[in-house]
């Protein structure tokens, strides 16, 4: 899967798991910039993206995460991409 493939499944997962978001998700964008997202909905967040990518994301590992592009760095590392 590549980089694209995953950022477009990581948006997708924003949508299912009911986040509203107002701007475009790019790899800049900090998860703490993102308003619908608080420490409810980043639960449901990581959940769909473990379901989604048939990956475990770990609570330090999603303590780490500050922007989409380490989401979608965490996500390649452990599809083996």
């Amino acid at each position: 899967m590549t980089e694209p493939e995953i950022l477009d499944r990581v948006r997708l997962a924003f949508r299912d798991a009911w986040i509203p978001v107002d701007l475009a998700l790019e790899r800049d964008v900090y998860l703490d910039d993102i308003a619908g997202l608080d420490s409810v909905s980043r639960v449901r967040l990581i959940l769909t993206l473990e379901s989604a990518f048939n990956v475990e994301i770990l609570p330090k590992e999603n303590s780490q995460l500050r922007n989409i592009g380490d989401l979608v760095d965490l996500i390649a590392k452990k599809r083996g991409a």
